[in-house]
């Protein structure tokens, strides 16, 4: 199980959800299973949909005390000091893909 949302049934019922994509919709929210073409569809058009998927987002969310943040937050690290042209070239790892050709070939 991925999350629980205990009041699920009555967002859905909130929003006039039909009760037959009830089942679809726990096993998204609670297990992470992806929507179907016509749910995903349903979430991504329909304003009853989207407003109980925003709901059912805020309820998840409940309790998160992490934010991004504030606008004016001063990293204590300068972004520049962390641009790739600062680092030495002994302080790399060589990337070797496997799915790309060798130069040498």
């Amino acid at each position: 199980m991925i999350a629980q949302v205990p009041n699920l049934d009555t967002i859905l019922e909130h929003h006039e959800i039909p009760p037959k994509f009830w089942a679809e919709i726990r096993d998204f929210v609670e297990e992470g299973t992806p929507p179907g073409g016509e749910m995903a569809t349903c979430f991504r058009y329909m304003p009853n949909y989207k407003a109980a998927l925003k709901d059912i987002l805020t309820e998840l969310s409940k309790g998160l005390e992490h934010k991004f943040p504030p606008p004016d937050y001063q990293s204590p690290v300068p972004y520049e000091s962390l641009l790739a042209e600062d680092i030495e070239p002994e302080d790399t790892v060589p990337v070797i893909s496997a799915g790309a050709p060798s130069a040498a070939r």
